[in-house]
């Protein structure tokens, strides 16, 4: 499957770089005899077409190609892939305050208790130029995956995971917030911040073992945020997608990588629908 993928990114490039050199060539015959022949001008109409259609038709067969690996990596996990479907923006809401305009995604997966995919978040923003022109551009409010799955507890209340910041608490605990949850933990204290409005049913959720699954889980795939209640969500920062943006990037690493970091979330699972994680 390495070398059909390889093969296709040779392909596109061949006729990409073909497309590019055959317009550029044809710009300079123009310029040079000043042409205004028809004939002339269809004759590039038909090559460039033929070379876009190819162009297409290959990056669509080595799409295709992606989706067919990740469709059987599920498949052997007794999930369910769609490349073109996105988690439902609402879960992003639950965690994520910010304002966007545009909710994107793809390789959104279900398993039986789980589900989860690339999410992208972007916002449309006015800028003024060196002239004082305004102009619009899109930024990327957030980039990364969003999981959700079944919940070991069935939580009375809310509580909220955040990457640890600075509290005047750490030095003065006399001003400590009543909505922080105190887990008493200092190694996991000192990489997240966890909010609720009941300190006990709080501490009873994050005991001593979820606490170190959650650190297992920062440690894999970095800083994440984190709902729970009925469900738990979480909302990785890792901007890593099985599709390349530009078949171009595509390599042997790239892919095996981001294999490793869709399994991890199929498996991701384990972590939460234990029972025995209640002391």
């Amino acid at each position: 499957m390495i070398e059909e993928l390889k093969l296709l990114k040779f392909r596109f490039f061949l006729f990409f770089s073909f497309f590019i050199i055959f317009n550029f060539a044809m710009f300079l015959i123009f310029e040079k005899y000043n042409l205004n022949n028809i004939f002339f001008f269809m004759v590039i109409g038909i090559i460039d077409l033929f070379l876009i259609i190819n162009i297409i038709i290959i990056r669509k067969n080595f799409d295709e190609f992606l989706d067919y690996i990740f469709k059987n990596i599920a498949k052997k996990h007794k999930a369910v892939y769609f490349p073109k479907k996105v988690i439902d923006k609402a879960y992003y809401s639950l965690i994520e305050n910010t304002d966007y305009d545009k909710y994107d995604g793809w390789d959104y997966t279900k398993g039986e208790n789980y589900e989860f995919s690339y999410v992208e978040t972007t916002k449309e923003i006015e800028e003024k130029d060196d002239d004082g022109n305004i102009k619009k551009t899109e930024k990327t409010v957030f980039s990364g995956t969003i999981y959700v799955c079944k919940f070991f507890y069935n939580a009375k209340n809310r509580y909220l995971l955040t990457p640890n910041t600075f509290h005047l608490s750490d030095i003065l605990p006399i001003f400590y917030d009543d909505e922080r949850i105190k887990l008493d933990y200092p190694e996991f204290e000192q990489i997240f911040d966890v909010y609720g409005p009941d300190q006990i049913e709080g501490r009873m959720i994050f005991n001593h073992n979820f606490m170190d699954n959650l650190i297992k889980i920062y440690n894999d795939i970095g800083p994440f945020k984190m709902f729970i209640q009925n469900n738990l969500c979480i909302l990785s920062f890792a901007n890593i997608s099985p599709k390349p943006v530009n078949i171009l990037d595509f390599n042997k690493k790239n892919l095996i990588k981001a294999e490793n970091f869709y399994i991890y979330f199929l498996e991701l699972h384990k972590y939460f629908d234990n029972k025995n994680l209640i002391i």
